[in-house]
């Protein structure tokens, strides 16, 4: 006869647990960018090219490839923007634009270094299905073993 499990590795519970750090990892790592952007430096680009990609169901995006200066040399960046009010809607190609880079690296750039929620956003989720799974197998099981 097999031995039953113990408590915590019954039902889904435990996988919640053990998928929670790699969660985690994913949205602090928006954070650490986010971070990190707040000082890099600035300078003028220019835009050029800008794409208007449209996916079914998706979400549309803006693609602008953007090219700047940076310690004499040239570089090139490509930003993707969700179509929303984050950033003016359209430019034409050889406008000028804010680009922001890592001095100690400047093929890293952006135009926008506000918080992206791309990751974040997933937490409330993650804790929603977090509090679910406690409150529909954890505290079951407190109360069988509450039982005498």
């Amino acid at each position: 006869m097999d031995a039953p499990k113990p408590a915590f590795f019954q039902g889904f519970w435990w996988w919640w647990v053990a998928a929670t750090p790699l969660v985690a990892l994913f949205c602090l790592a928006d954070l650490a960018s986010f971070l990190a952007a707040r000082s890099w430096a600035v300078t003028t680009g220019v835009v050029l090219e800008e794409e208007y990609v449209s996916r079914a169901g998706k979400g549309d995006y803006y693609r602008l490839t953007y090219r700047f200066e940076a310690g004499g040399q040239e570089y090139t960046g490509v930003f993707k923007d969700r179509i929303d009010d984050s950033l003016e809607p359209a430019r034409l190609d050889g406008d000028r634009v804010v680009v922001y880079y890592d001095p100690r690296d400047p093929r890293r750039s952006t135009l926008d270094r506000r918080l992206s929620l791309r990751g974040i956003r997933y937490l409330p989720w993650w804790a929603a299905i977090g509090l679910w799974l406690y409150w529909s197998e954890r505290r079951p099981l407190r109360k069988k073993a509450e039982r005498p």
